[in-house]
């Protein structure tokens, strides 16, 4: 091997043995790529030393010595044609007699049924990781066992089990358990079992669906259903939805409760207003009644603004019903026609809420900026909507500071102490 000198290793100390010996104890792996080192017992013993065997290839001395050093570091490092050197020693025959101790007997004579329960374990340990991983396996296929773990780790493998073992109640009640829409898969005397039924549509009510019809007009079924998932409302029994408490419990999952029930619980505005408050979409389910009456809607904007988008087209061009609604609900601001987002006196409504569409406002119309019964009046609407004027006397800033503390929302003016101190 020809001679090279390592990174590591200044020139000038290439050829030092001295030196090489330090830096092999501090790395051995410098021996890889040192001819010098490479011939040197002590380099070959270190390195035998701290690595075993994986650099005994580097080694250009293989005495017994090293071959030994190395051995008893990791004998599995030492390969065979090293081994035959230490077939005499002390060292190599106490180690083979430890391994005879704890050889394991040849395949041929080892008891068949520690095979299959060998087996058995790997199966299991595989299912519990992943039950899927049944599929794998088709020889456990008639295992309980094996199975009942599967579908502990992995419900939907239940789908694809032995028909023998949909007949077995603890498998079934796992597989429930495991997952709710296995209703489906159910035989149809299990789908006739009140208790397997509340237990899967108390975990996903969507399990509701694969209920029988009976179950499906089961008061305390479809209600406990209802606090999993709102999509159970489209399984229930039309004989329900004639009860207000059904509709009610419905509703807080979901604003289709509307769609369903009867046209009395349709009419009713107070529970009405009380669901749209959460799922504007349910307007489009109430009587028409109640949609075409003005004050429920105004009503029904005050509870959600969302509800704008609900109302019919006649009633989007209506100035005066806009204007009330303004009043009643500013953030219905950005929806409503251009020519009232322009308007000084709805920036004045629209500051009720917010008074972000006044900053863009003032903005776009400085002059009102400076406008003092403009500022006056959008303060005594929102004490914050003094944050948006200061090129007034102090004089004028102190009157709209005392609008601004009678106002309904608490304002936070840098100076609004300062400008209510007498002078």
């Amino acid at each position: 091997m020809k001679s090279s000198s390592t990174p590591f290793i200044p020139d000038q100390y290439k050829n030092d043995l001295n030196f090489l010996r330090k830096a092999c104890r501090m790395n051995c792996s410098l021996i890889t790529n040192n001819d010098l080192m490479q011939n040197d017992k002590e380099c070959c013993l270190i390195t035998a030393s701290q690595k075993g065997g994986k650099l005994l290839h580097c080694c250009k001395i293989k005495d017994l010595d090293v071959i030994l050093q190395a051995f008893k570091v990791n004998p599995n490092d030492i390969s065979f044609t090293y081994g035959s050197m230490l077939i005499n020693t002390q060292e190599y025959q106490e180690w083979k007699k430890l391994q005879e101790q704890k050889k394991i007997a040849p395949t041929h004579k080892t008891n068949h049924k520690k095979e299959i329960l060998d087996e058995k374990e790997i199966v299991l340990n595989s299912v519990n990781k992943n039950g899927m991983n049944l599929r794998k396996f088709p020889s456990f296929a008639l295992d309980r066992d094996v199975v009942l773990a599967a579908i502990k780790q992995n419900g939907t493998i239940f789908q694809t089990i032995d028909e023998k073992w949909k007949e077995d109640l603890e498998i079934v009640s796992t597989a429930i358990d495991s997952d709710p829409m296995n209703l489906k898969f159910l035989p149809n005397h299990f789908k006739s079992d009140r208790s397997l039924v509340m237990k899967a549509v108390t975990s996903n009510g969507f399990a509701l669906k694969f209920a029988g019809s009976s179950f499906q007009r089961d008061k305390q079924i479809v209600l406990s259903s209802f606090t999993s998932n709102g999509k159970a409302v489209e399984f229930v029994h039309k004989s329900l939805w004639l009860d207000e408490e059904i509709v009610r419990c419905a509703s807080r999952k979901t604003g289709r409760c509307l769609f369903h029930a009867s046209e009395c619980i349709k009419s009713n505005k107070e529970l009405a207003l009380q669901i749209i408050q959460k799922f504007p979409e349910g307007f489009t389910y109430l009587s028409n009644s109640l949609k075409t009456d003005r004050d429920f809607i105004l009503s029904a904007i005050e509870k959600n603004h969302l509800i704008l988008y609900q109302i019919s087209p006649l009633l989007k061009q209506d100035n005066s019903f806009l204007i009330d609604a303004l009043k009643r609900n500013s953030l219905i601001f950005p929806n409503l026609p251009e020519s009232f987002r322009y308007d000084p006196n709805m920036i004045i409504l629209s500051c009720k809420n917010s008074t972000q569409h006044l900053t863009s406002f003032l903005y776009y119309k400085q002059s009102l900026s400076h406008n003092f019964d403009f500022a006056l009046q959008c303060t005594q609407m929102n004490g914050s909507a003094l944050n948006c004027f200061s090129d007034f006397s102090h004089n004028e800033l102190k009157l709209l500071a005392l609008a601004a503390a009678s106002s309904f929302f608490h304002q936070k003016h840098p100076n609004f102490k300062l400008l209510l101190r007498d002078d």
